[in-house]
């Protein structure tokens, strides 16, 4: 769907990496219920999700960071309406998704570089 995007410039997100007062993902997501009615469903399953793997003490992620990545990569609605209101010039509704990019932007950041391995 990116091919059928207007080739403009919009602007930068400022304001989501304030780690001091990240919320909880369940607390994050609630704003969103407005716009993405199964949100608190596929939030659920991801933190079940979360709940299930094991890293054995060799990650910072917690559960919550698995959990706030799993959530962005499920095949759901939730996705897909944060991703087009990121590319939407008006910035309005992307506001309600800062909590949770917030989690997300977090975990991510916890993860570690990749270097000379293939994915797939």
């Amino acid at each position: 769907d990116i091919d059928q995007q207007p080739n403009t410039m919009i602007s930068p997100i400022c304001g989501t990496f304030d780690t001091k007062h990240n919320k909880p993902l369940r607390e994050a997501i609630q704003q969103i219920e407005s716009i993405v009615p199964d949100a608190p469903s596929v939030c659920e399953a991801s933190l079940f999700f979360a709940s299930q793997i094991t890293l054995n003490g060799n990650s910072s992620l917690t559960e919550e960071d698995i959990a706030s990545i799993h959530l962005y990569t499920v095949e759901c609605d939730f996705y897909r309406v944060l991703n087009q209101s990121l590319r939407e010039r008006d910035r309005k509704q992307l506001i309600l998704f800062f909590p949770y990019l917030q989690r997300l932007l977090t975990a991510l950041h916890k993860l570690y570089p990749m270097s000379g391995s293939k994915l797939w």
